[in-house]
């Protein structure tokens, strides 16, 4: 485990130090620097859903989608507040 923590403390300073020499050497404006992010969820459909009951129960044990679909969400934002 110690060897591990020592692997990614190292490959944690060493992508810092190359930052930090990017930033020196370019001068990089504030609304230039961007953090992006993609995500997917799985979107639900009510309608066409199945329901798993006994007949005349007024339990319903559980719901199966007839299809699931899933959407992707992309999110980027600057240093300054900047997004799309």
């Amino acid at each position: 485990m110690n060897k591990a923590q020592g692997l990614i403390a190292n490959s944690c300073n060493l992508f810092y130090q190359n930052v930090t020499s990017l930033y020196t050497q370019h001068q990089y404006k504030l609304d230039h620097i961007w953090n992006y992010d993609e995500t997917r969820i799985q979107a639900r459909k009510q309608l066409g859903a199945r329901v798993i009951a006994k007949k005349g129960s007024h339990q319903v044990h559980n719901t199966i989608l007839k299809s699931r679909k899933w959407l992707t969400m992309n999110y980027a934002m600057n240093t300054i507040g900047g997004s799309i």
